[in-house]
């Protein structure tokens, strides 16, 4: 085996265990008694909002896009579009 070669595997397994956790983090968001977030991480919300959305939980996605800030949402393309259909699937406004 080439030196660095076991290293960069790890890496590999390291990214995976990260790409798992992020949506965890979000039911940190989701529990969170604040109305507002006022630090959160953008990644963990994105990962988060996709296994939502692909488990149809909408209220997730609308609970944590009403905590953070309205700039945050309006920015990011995924969050909104995510929002925006869970509204509509949801019904609510």
């Amino acid at each position: 085996m080439a030196p660095g070669a076991s290293g960069r595997l790890w890496v590999y397994q390291d990214l995976g265990h990260r790409e798992r956790a992020l949506p965890r983090e979000l039911n940190d968001y989701v529990e969170s008694k604040r109305k507002r977030l006022k630090v959160f991480r953008l990644e963990a919300v994105r990962a988060g909002f996709k296994k939502a959305w692909q488990e149809r939980n909408y209220q997730i996605i609308i609970g944590v896009a009403r905590k953070i800030p309205e700039k945050v949402l309006q920015e990011d393309p995924k969050l909104l579009m995510w929002y925006d259909q869970a509204l509509t699937r949801t019904g609510e406004d």
